[in-house]
């Protein structure tokens, strides 16, 4: 009766063990296997620098991960990237995903919520932008004066 103990104790212990691996592989990569997300793709020329784990946020706050970047199968250099969100926030059809870039150089992609009733659903593709930053503000303003000065 004893080895039976151990045995079911030694695989209780191992189920444990290849879970706790499994979450923190996962958690480590920013994925959850415990919540609900939506995955949504949005296409870009060029992805600025941009990478698997990096933030998607809505006015500032985090809700959400990029998961990966791969190129467009129609083989035209574009860029496809897929990210999850919570799914408890609402995402109408006519929503923008801003790849925006910091005066640091971190990237990520910012969503500006559209107001179609209309909600985009999961694996939904999203319409792209690029959001020049402070840095793309700052450029935009010296090139001419720089003009100028020559």
């Amino acid at each position: 009766m004893k080895e039976k103990t151990k045995s079911i104790l030694v695989a209780l212990s191992f189920i444990a063990a290849l879970f706790l691996f499994v979450w923190g592989f996962n958690f480590l990569k920013g994925k959850s296997i415990l919540r609900n997300q939506y995955n949504f793709y949005v296409v870009y020329e060029n992805s600025k620098g941009l990478l698997p784990g990096d933030l998607v946020t809505i006015n500032g706050m985090q809700v959400g991960t990029v998961t990966s970047l791969k190129f467009h199968p129609s083989q035209d250099g574009s860029i496809v990237v897929a990210f999850t969100m919570n799914k408890d926030l609402n995402v109408p059809k006519n929503t923008v995903v801003n790849l925006a870039s910091s005066l640091t150089g971190s990237v990520s992609l910012d969503i500006k919520l559209g107001d179609s009733k209309q909600l985009a659903e999961n694996n939904d593709t999203l319409t792209s932008s690029y959001d020049n930053g402070t840095m793309g503000m700052i450029t935009e303003q010296i090139v001419p004066l720089k003009n100028k000065l020559e």
